[in-house]
Protein backbone atom coordinates (compact mmCIF):
# COMPACT_ATOMS: atom_id res chain seq x y z
CA UNK A 1 0.00 0.00 0.00
CA UNK A 2 1.34 3.23 -0.73
CA UNK A 3 1.74 6.39 1.87
CA UNK A 4 2.37 9.54 0.58
CA UNK A 5 3.56 12.84 2.81
CA UNK A 6 2.69 16.52 1.60
CA UNK A 7 5.50 19.17 1.47
CA UNK A 8 5.68 22.50 0.30
CA UNK A 9 7.75 23.11 -2.73
CA UNK A 10 9.61 25.75 -0.53
CA UNK A 11 10.63 23.52 1.43
CA UNK A 12 12.68 21.19 -1.01
CA UNK A 13 14.14 25.07 -2.13
CA UNK A 14 15.46 25.67 1.17
CA UNK A 15 17.05 22.20 1.44
CA UNK A 16 18.29 21.41 -2.02
CA UNK A 17 19.80 22.88 -5.49
CA UNK A 18 17.84 23.79 -8.04
CA UNK A 19 18.42 20.96 -9.98
CA UNK A 20 17.71 18.61 -7.57
CA UNK A 21 14.53 20.02 -6.59
CA UNK A 22 14.27 19.98 -10.74
CA UNK A 23 14.21 16.05 -10.86
CA UNK A 24 11.91 15.45 -8.22
CA UNK A 25 9.26 17.25 -9.89
CA UNK A 26 10.29 15.94 -13.32
CA UNK A 27 9.07 12.23 -11.82
CA UNK A 28 5.09 14.11 -11.97
CA UNK A 29 3.60 12.07 -15.49
CA UNK A 30 0.51 13.35 -16.74
CA UNK A 31 0.13 12.33 -20.47
CA UNK A 32 -3.77 13.75 -20.58
CA UNK A 33 -2.78 17.18 -19.64
CA UNK A 34 0.89 18.11 -20.43
CA UNK A 35 -0.03 21.80 -18.96
CA UNK A 36 0.10 20.13 -15.70
CA UNK A 37 4.16 18.88 -16.42
CA UNK A 38 4.60 22.11 -17.90
CA UNK A 39 3.45 24.16 -14.94
CA UNK A 40 5.17 22.06 -12.69
CA UNK A 41 8.53 21.68 -14.69
CA UNK A 42 8.73 25.60 -16.11
CA UNK A 43 6.84 27.98 -13.96
CA UNK A 44 6.26 26.64 -10.63
CA UNK A 45 9.85 27.30 -9.01
CA UNK A 46 9.70 30.75 -11.05
CA UNK A 47 6.11 31.54 -9.11
CA UNK A 48 7.28 30.19 -5.56
CA UNK A 49 10.53 32.34 -5.71
CA UNK A 50 8.15 35.66 -6.87
CA UNK A 51 5.70 34.76 -4.12
CA UNK A 52 3.01 34.74 -7.01
CA UNK A 53 1.75 31.23 -5.98
CA UNK A 54 2.64 28.01 -3.16
CA UNK A 55 2.73 24.26 -4.52
CA UNK A 56 2.38 21.33 -2.46
CA UNK A 57 3.88 18.16 -3.35
CA UNK A 58 2.27 15.02 -2.56
CA UNK A 59 5.15 12.60 -2.49
CA UNK A 60 5.38 8.58 -2.07
CA UNK A 61 6.98 8.20 0.77
CA UNK A 62 9.15 4.91 -0.38
CA UNK A 63 10.47 6.28 -3.84
CA UNK A 64 10.10 10.61 -3.08
CA UNK A 65 7.91 10.25 -6.70
CA UNK A 66 5.59 13.11 -7.12
CA UNK A 67 2.36 11.89 -6.58
CA UNK A 68 0.57 14.78 -6.95
CA UNK A 69 0.29 18.74 -6.06
CA UNK A 70 -1.18 21.41 -6.07
CA UNK A 71 -0.68 25.20 -6.41
CA UNK A 72 -2.43 28.15 -4.64
CA UNK A 73 -2.19 31.66 -4.48
CA UNK A 74 -4.43 34.64 -4.19
CA UNK A 75 -6.58 35.66 -6.71
CA UNK A 76 -9.99 38.29 -7.60
CA UNK A 77 -12.91 36.89 -8.84
CA UNK A 78 -13.59 40.03 -11.21
CA UNK A 79 -17.90 40.78 -11.14
CA UNK A 80 -18.02 41.20 -14.75
CA UNK A 81 -17.01 37.65 -15.57
CA UNK A 82 -20.16 36.18 -13.81
CA UNK A 83 -23.20 36.02 -14.42
CA UNK A 84 -26.32 38.36 -13.18
CA UNK A 85 -28.25 35.61 -11.27
CA UNK A 86 -25.03 34.70 -9.74
CA UNK A 87 -23.97 37.77 -8.01
CA UNK A 88 -27.45 38.28 -6.95
CA UNK A 89 -26.93 34.49 -5.00
CA UNK A 90 -23.62 35.71 -3.59
CA UNK A 91 -24.72 39.01 -2.36
CA UNK A 92 -22.78 41.35 -4.43
CA UNK A 93 -25.08 42.47 -6.95
CA UNK A 94 -25.82 45.96 -5.73
CA UNK A 95 -21.92 46.68 -5.46
CA UNK A 96 -20.77 45.09 -8.74
CA UNK A 97 -17.32 44.77 -7.67
CA UNK A 98 -14.33 42.63 -7.82
CA UNK A 99 -14.26 39.99 -4.93
CA UNK A 100 -11.27 38.90 -3.38
CA UNK A 101 -11.02 35.30 -3.15
CA UNK A 102 -8.18 32.95 -2.94
CA UNK A 103 -7.07 30.18 -6.20
CA UNK A 104 -6.44 26.37 -6.26
CA UNK A 105 -4.50 27.26 -9.88
CA UNK A 106 -3.35 23.89 -10.55
CA UNK A 107 -4.15 20.56 -9.18
CA UNK A 108 -3.31 17.30 -10.43
CA UNK A 109 -2.06 13.45 -9.87
CA UNK A 110 0.70 11.60 -11.75
CA UNK A 111 -0.49 9.47 -14.29
CA UNK A 112 1.77 6.59 -12.10
CA UNK A 113 -0.86 6.76 -9.18
CA UNK A 114 -4.41 6.97 -11.64
CA UNK A 115 -5.47 3.67 -9.84
CA UNK A 116 -4.66 5.75 -6.22
CA UNK A 117 -7.76 7.73 -5.25
CA UNK A 118 -5.45 10.89 -4.68
CA UNK A 119 -7.96 13.74 -5.92
CA UNK A 120 -9.54 13.71 -2.40
CA UNK A 121 -6.51 13.33 -0.77
CA UNK A 122 -5.06 16.52 -2.74
CA UNK A 123 -8.78 18.48 -2.42
CA UNK A 124 -8.67 18.22 1.18
CA UNK A 125 -5.05 19.51 1.87
CA UNK A 126 -5.35 22.37 -0.71
CA UNK A 127 -8.83 23.07 0.93
CA UNK A 128 -7.19 23.14 4.47
CA UNK A 129 -4.31 25.14 3.34
CA UNK A 130 -6.49 27.83 2.27
CA UNK A 131 -8.88 28.17 5.18
CA UNK A 132 -6.10 28.47 7.23
CA UNK A 133 -5.05 31.36 5.07
CA UNK A 134 -8.63 33.09 5.07
CA UNK A 135 -8.34 33.08 9.05
CA UNK A 136 -5.48 34.97 8.16
CA UNK A 137 -6.19 37.42 5.22
CA UNK A 138 -9.66 36.93 4.10
CA UNK A 139 -11.69 36.04 1.19
CA UNK A 140 -15.03 35.37 0.03
CA UNK A 141 -13.99 32.33 -1.75
CA UNK A 142 -12.16 29.21 -3.56
CA UNK A 143 -12.26 29.83 -7.01
CA UNK A 144 -10.50 27.29 -9.61
CA UNK A 145 -10.96 27.11 -13.18
CA UNK A 146 -12.28 23.47 -14.06
CA UNK A 147 -12.03 21.45 -17.01
CA UNK A 148 -15.47 21.50 -18.73
CA UNK A 149 -16.51 17.60 -17.87
CA UNK A 150 -19.45 17.07 -16.06
CA UNK A 151 -17.07 13.75 -14.20
CA UNK A 152 -14.64 16.50 -13.07
CA UNK A 153 -17.23 19.35 -12.08
CA UNK A 154 -19.28 16.68 -10.16
CA UNK A 155 -15.68 15.91 -8.08
CA UNK A 156 -15.70 19.66 -7.49
CA UNK A 157 -19.07 19.78 -6.77
CA UNK A 158 -18.49 16.95 -3.71
CA UNK A 159 -16.59 19.85 -1.66
CA UNK A 160 -18.72 22.43 -1.91
CA UNK A 161 -17.58 24.20 -5.28
CA UNK A 162 -20.34 25.70 -7.75
CA UNK A 163 -20.59 26.38 -11.25
CA UNK A 164 -20.57 30.63 -11.67
CA UNK A 165 -20.36 30.70 -15.29
CA UNK A 166 -21.87 28.42 -18.45
CA UNK A 167 -19.61 28.15 -20.92
CA UNK A 168 -18.67 25.90 -23.96
CA UNK A 169 -14.98 26.79 -23.53
CA UNK A 170 -12.66 23.96 -22.72
CA UNK A 171 -12.95 25.25 -19.05
CA UNK A 172 -15.02 26.89 -16.18
CA UNK A 173 -14.96 28.96 -13.18
CA UNK A 174 -16.05 27.56 -9.99
CA UNK A 175 -16.34 29.12 -6.27
CA UNK A 176 -16.54 27.60 -2.95
CA UNK A 177 -17.75 29.78 -0.55
CA UNK A 178 -15.53 29.84 2.73
CA UNK A 179 -19.12 30.28 4.87
CA UNK A 180 -22.81 30.73 4.02
CA UNK A 181 -23.75 34.08 3.01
Amino acid sequence: MNSFNLYSLQEFLDKFSSNQVKKILKTLKCNINKDIETFLYNKAITFERKLRARTYLLLEKNTLEVAGYFSIAISVLYADEIEEKVLLEIGDLQTKKDIPCLLIGQIAKSDNYKNVKLGKILMEHAIEKLEMTNKIIGGRFILLDAINNQKIIEFYENFGFFVIEESNKDSIKMIRPFYDW
